[in-house]
Order: C-alpha cells, then structure tokens, then sequence
C-alpha cells in the first residue's frame, strides 16, 4: 500500500509499505546523532570496516527514497558527505567509490537537485527549511563528489544530467533564495568551473535559446566560452557582486571563491572578455561599498581576495585606484593596537 501527499513546497512525499523503515520515526533521529558524532570529530581517521558497511546502508537507504523523503534524506545526505571529507586520503577514495558505484543515490540526487528549478513563485507556498536544507545538502553532496571523482579519477556508473542555463538562472534569477542554498548551488558551480564543464559524473545540457536559433553559428566569444555565452558570463558577474553587498560572511566568501575560478574559467578562454569584465567601474564601486562596511572591513578575508583579484586582472590602476582614507587608516590602526 502506498500512500502520497503533498508538501507546503509542492514536493510528493510518500509511504510505501515495502520499505518499513521508511516509517520509523527514529531513523531520522538516529542519522542526526551519526552525524552530531562526525561533526565533533574534528580530526581525519581512517575508516574500518563498521564504518564502510554503515556507509553503504545510508546510501542504499538513500537510494530507496523519494525526494519528498524529506526528514529521512537531509541527514542521510549529510551523513554522507561528512564521510567524504572527514577522513584519510586512502580512505576517501574507497568513500568515493562506494557512493559512486550507488546508481539509485545519483538518480536521486537528480531528482532532488532538479526541484531548485521547482522554486515556487511569488504567488505560491514557500519552501519549508528542511526542504531547503534538503536541497543544500544534495548541491553540496553532488560538488564534492564532482570533485573527488576527478582527483581519484573514480569509476562512473551513473552520470547526473543538468541544464547549464538553469544552474546559472538559478543564481542570477535567485528570487530571494536563502543564503545557504546559494552558497550551495555556488559551491557546484565553482566545481563545474575548475573542471573547465568536463567531468565524468556530470552530463551538461545546453538548450538553444532563441538568440541562437536566430544565429546557428556562435560568435567567436561565445565559442571560446561554451558552453556558456557572453551574456550569461556578465550576468553572472554582475549577480555574485550584488550578492557581495549584501554582507553575509559565509556567502561573501563562496561568491569571491567562485568569482576567483571564474576569471581563470575566461582568462583561459577568452582573455578580452576576461579583461573587460574585471575594468568594469562597478568594481570599483563596489570596493569603496565593501571597504565602507564598518570598522576593519579592509582586513576582511573575502574583501582582500577580492581586490587581489581585480588587481591581478590588469585594471589600469589610475582609472581604478583604491584610495583608503586617513579616517580609515586610523579606524584600522586604532582596532589593532
């Protein structure tokens, strides 16, 4: 007997009667205290046996989900990215390969990251939190996965397909998503970036948009980034530094990692286009915003990468130079003495 409904988010949720444990209550509640567990063992150790074999009952568990599982697959993903990183190089390897031999987990984690796309609009229900940490957890999972496999060069049994156009829709057209879902979905992105859009486990689609149904041959820039195109590439840009003033810590700091991969990404393909987005007065603009966010912000991390990068990026230093005042040389002064 199966039964569905629906969630506040739209979701379909189940209970199927031949998975039992489906409906136990405390499984939820076990795989949170799994995963407290990890995240207070701060040191690398290498797994044994006993860890290997709960290892593959979370991800076979994960695999007979569904996404609107929704309390039993947050943990569950969790737990299994906490395995991923919070252990010895050899042991991470065989981790790696035991997620990566589980064809029903990728198929889900399809499924799941799929739904962002399933954002409801102004007029519908809003997600839940633990939908949206479910959908954290999944983008989180499936970019280190992305990068492990390309670092052991992991056997693949299953790819994960996703549209190009909607990734990025999904951070430029963010329609007020929170702070930890970008972080997440920014994470798969700068993974994607480093692997210059080639990888094993990942299948891009690139749908043709109107433009390019009117031009069958793509310019010469867009060619040189594909499969991005130029106007994606700005408005890109342009998102991440909106996201910049917004002052979240956490989010700053992933958005200057993901523009720093970034700039690589076009210095490599096309150093015109690279050069024209880092001499963009707004950079500057937004410098001056950062470095007027409160005291000692010019020693913030994030904002320091920041001005290392568009230094680094060839910006003529006497159209674009950074002038500190005296009053905040001496706020910077007085707060490190």
């Amino acid at each position: 007997m199966c039964s569905t409904y629906q969630t506040a988010g739209g979701w379909s949720a189940s209970t199927n009667s031949s998975y039992p444990f489906l409906a136990s209550k405390n499984l939820p509640l076990l795989l949170r205290l799994l995963f407290l567990v990890q995240l207070r063992n701060e040191a690398e150790r290498e797994l044994d046996s006993t860890d290997f074999k709960l290892l593959h009952h979370v991800s076979n568990l994960c695999g007979k989900c569904r996404p609107g599982d929704v309390e039993l697959l947050q943990p569950s993903l969790n737990f299994l990215y906490w395995s991923l990183h919070q252990t010895t190089t050899c042991s991470q390897q065989r981790v790696v390969a035991v997620l990566l031999s589980s064809v029903p987990l990728l198929e889900l984690l399809q499924k799941v990251l799929e739904l962002t796309w399933m954002w409801p609009c102004r007029s519908g229900p809003a997600l839940s939190s633990s939908e949206e940490a479910l959908l954290c957890s999944a983008w989180l999972l499936t970019a280190s996965l992305l990068v492990h496999q390309h670092r052991y060069n992991s056997e693949v049994h299953q790819t994960i397909s996703l549209d190009v156009e909607k990734v990025l829709n999904a951070v430029i057209f963010r329609r007020k998503k929170p702070a930890l879902l970008l972080v997440s979905i920014l994470q798969f992105l700068r993974a994607i970036l480093r692997q210059n859009f080639s990888s094993s486990l990942l299948v891009l689609v690139v749908q043709p948009t109107a433009q390019s149904r009117m031009e069958p041959s793509l310019s010469e820039d867009d060619a040189s980034l594909y499969p991005l195109a130029t106007w994606q590439v700005l408005s890109l840009v342009v998102s991440l530094q909106n996201l910049l003033v917004q002052k979240d810590l956490l989010l700053s700091q992933t958005v200057v990692a993901c523009l720093e991969v970034l700039m690589e990404y076009l210095h490599k393909r096309n150093q015109g286009i690279a050069l024209h987005v880092v001499s963009q007065p707004w950079n500057r603009l937004l410098l001056f915003t950062l470095l007027d966010g409160g005291e000692n912000s010019f020693l913030r991390p994030e904002i320091l990468r920041l001005m290392t990068l568009v230094s680094r990026g060839g910006i003529d230093s006497s159209a674009n130079r950074l002038c500190i005042s005296t009053m905040q040389v001496c706020t910077l002064l007085d707060g490190t003495s």
